[in-house]
């Protein structure tokens, strides 16, 4: 029997192997961490740092046994293509799905922005508890949704500063009227605070300023249809934008020499 022309392949096997590239190196899995982490290191530090950045984010999440499950046997370069491929294809789906969502909180955070306050006054009373802040304003629903309840959050600016002194956050309750319907309006007398009130809003600067500014926006926390549903309440742009993100990082790493 001819054993040479095996013996030859077996050589050129060898030959090649040594001369692959520390990115073309198969890696050891399945052997546990200190098996692999031996075969690693030594690859790792002969990689360039654009082949090194790239192999770091393709395994950032993942753990030694999903790699050998997924590549066994597999080269860094191998891991890095099969991980980018795998985003790749599958990352647009997951914004794709999420674009209705999207569109639903961008319509109801429109509307949201139709409700305004005004009219607002501010005024200190004393009762047995000692000093309450209390606001009293109009609220008005200009959009074409109906609530149960609104959230807001009253901010206090004090002699022309950009900076708030005290905010407060509270929420109405609409019920006893059937709901703040469309076009409509409601007076509300508002106790900022507790049964001792908001200190912030009776300080002796606020006491003392010469002008009190004071802004009520609406905020989604608090706002709810007559189902008693939030209205708004998860925004998916910034998963959308993580998702993106990554999308741009896998075109970027998958074209690593």
């Amino acid at each position: 029997m001819n054993f040479r022309p095996l013996l030859a392949a077996a050589v050129l096997s060898l030959t090649l192997s040594a001369c692959a590239g520390p990115m073309d190196r198969a890696l050891v899995t399945d052997q546990g961490d200190a098996a692999y982490f031996q075969r690693l290191n030594p690859l790792f530090a002969q990689m360039t740092p654009e082949q090194q950045e790239a192999f770091n984010w393709s395994v950032s999440d993942l753990t030694i046994g999903t790699i050998h499950q997924r590549y066994p046997g597999a080269s860094a370069r191998e891991v890095i293509a099969g991980e980018t491929a795998l985003i790749l294809q599958t990352y647009p789906e997951r914004i794709a799905a999420l674009q209705p969502s999207l569109q639903q909180f961008q319509q109801a955070r429109a509307q949201l922005a139709q409700l305004r306050s005004d009219n607002i006054q501010f005024r200190i009373e004393q009762d047995f508890h000692g000093s309450q802040p209390y606001l009293k304003a109009d609220f008005h629903n200009g959009s074409t949704l109906s609530f149960s309840t609104t959230g807001w959050v009253a901010q206090l600016y004090l002699d022309g500063a950009d900076t708030p002194v005290a905010s407060y956050e509270f929420t109405l309750n609409h019920r006893n009227r059937g709901g703040l319907l469309p076009g409509e309006d409601e007076n509300h007398d508002i106790h900022l605070g507790f049964v001792t009130g908001d200190a912030d809003w009776m300080t002796l600067e606020v006491r003392n300023a010469r002008q009190r500014r004071i802004q009520i926006v609406p905020v989604q926390p608090g706002t709810t249809d007559l189902g008693e549903r939030p209205y708004a309440l998860h925004d998916p742009q910034p998963e959308i934008d993580r998702l993106q993100a990554v999308i741009a990082a896998a075109e970027k790493y998958r074209a690593v020499p």
